[in-house]
């Protein structure tokens, strides 16, 4: 009899390697394994069918805890502005503006928590990410800039379930990671109070290992001769920036950097298929305020959008210590700021249902997400725009034809 679990989600395509099985399994029989693209989820050990892996997974149930939204394109919110820390070597390095930087050491700081999970350039192989646990300014520095490249931010939960102290964290994760932190907060209630702050980063999609290799192709660079890589930085939206072990360092734009990252066939299927590229479920979201003029080394700056009341309250007390700046903005700035996001959310259904006819396996969506709403405000064709789209076309073929592996 075949075992009910996180196996068939990776040979249906729909993993998004976050780590919510492998935090959730008590008989350590799943672990996240790096393959060739994607962080993937490997049964070590016999599998007990308990079916907590498939409870807990995002990649094929995607709810929203939020429930009712106040917007049906950027979802639920109290406040939404426009902010940047006042510390400016941190606004300086950080990929725009600082501001999850400062809200994490503030709330160490302020021991409004105790630790901090983030995840940061991995020390044993700088082109891979690594989610941790921090307890200090020194290891929050450590995980500032935007990592490009695939990530497990949930594995550290299964230590947070463990934990017998009860201490206090903040998380920080795609939407899609926040969505198995809330699906974990079901399983283990206590991650409710172990939990105090989820922070949300906008996210178009994950581009895979792959994307970084050919990134050095293009550059003729060596992978074996890349000592880190800092994805953002040095201004807005800044640089990337390669040191390599011989000492001598490649920087080239972020726009320049992104074209090859970006491109489909590097993209996680599943990524495609995400209402939650703003984070809705999070405490506060944040993101690059797209809609002003750039050159490269502006000063940085993020929209946050306060979604819960802690949120809020914590982006005010930021505010009253001087920690950050913070200038009232709207939705329509955060709408034309982010019109990838936006525009797959509101394609989404028209896709999905085209899918299904064609046998391709898709998630489940919660009616919470509105996607309804956002398609029926939408004419025959821009229908037929949305399924036509070169991206969509290349990553259902890649889907039928199976040439894309993990």
């Amino acid at each position: 009899m075949k075992k009910k679990n996180v196996r068939s989600v990776v040979e249906n395509n729909l993993c998004i390697g976050c780590g919510a099985c492998e935090a959730v399994n008590n008989y350590n029989c799943i672990k996240i394994n790096e393959g060739k693209s994607f962080n993937y989820p490997e049964i070590v050990k016999e599998c007990r069918d308990c079916g907590l892996c498939l409870k807990v997974c995002p990649g094929i149930n995607i709810s929203n805890a939020m429930g009712k939204q106040s917007n049906s394109k950027i979802g639920t919110y109290k406040t939404i502005s426009i902010t940047h820390s006042l510390d400016k070597e941190i606004r300086y390095n950080a990929s725009s503006g600082g501001l999850v930087t400062q809200i994490l050491l503030y709330l160490i700081e302020s021991k409004a928590v105790d630790r901090v999970i983030i995840t940061k350039k991995s020390e044993s192989n700088p082109l891979k990410n690594e989610s941790i646990i921090c307890r200090n300014q020194k290891e929050i520095l450590s995980g500032m800039g935007s990592r490009y490249s695939p990530s497990s931010s949930c594995v550290p939960l299964k230590k947070v379930i463990n934990d017998q102290a009860n201490l206090k964290y903040a998380f920080v994760g795609k939407g899609c990671d926040i969505e198995g932190l809330e699906k974990l907060k079901k399983i283990h209630p206590s991650l409710s109070k172990k939990i105090l702050y989820s922070i949300g980063i906008f996210c178009d999609h994950t581009p895979s290992y792959k994307a970084i290799e050919s990134l050095f192709e293009k550059l003729g660079i060596d992978h074996n001769e890349v000592r880190e890589i800092d994805y953002r930085g040095l201004g807005w939206p800044g640089f990337t920036r390669i040191a390599l072990k011989n000492n001598s360092i490649i920087k080239l734009p972020y726009d320049e950097a992104w074209k090859t990252l970006k491109r489909p066939n590097f993209a996680n299927f599943r990524c495609f298929l995400c209402p939650d590229g703003l984070a809705e479920l999070a405490d506060i979201s944040v993101g690059d305020p797209w809609f002003k003029k750039n050159d490269s080394e502006t000063p940085g700056e993020s929209f946050a959008i306060a979604r819960t009341k802690q949120g809020s309250e914590l982006i005010q007390q930021l505010v009253k210590n001087s920690k950050i700046t913070a200038k009232p903005s709207c939705q329509l700035e955060v709408i034309n700021s982010q019109k990838n996001i936006i525009s797959k959310k509101s394609n989404l259904l028209a896709r999905v249902n085209l899918l299904k006819l064609l046998g391709i396996k898709c998630p489940s969506y919660s009616s919470d997400w509105n996607l309804e709403i956002i398609q029926n405000k939408k004419g025959i064709k821009t229908f037929l725009k949305s399924v036509s789209d070169k991206n969509f076309i290349y990553i259902v073929l890649s889907r039928i034809f199976g040439f894309r592996k993990k």
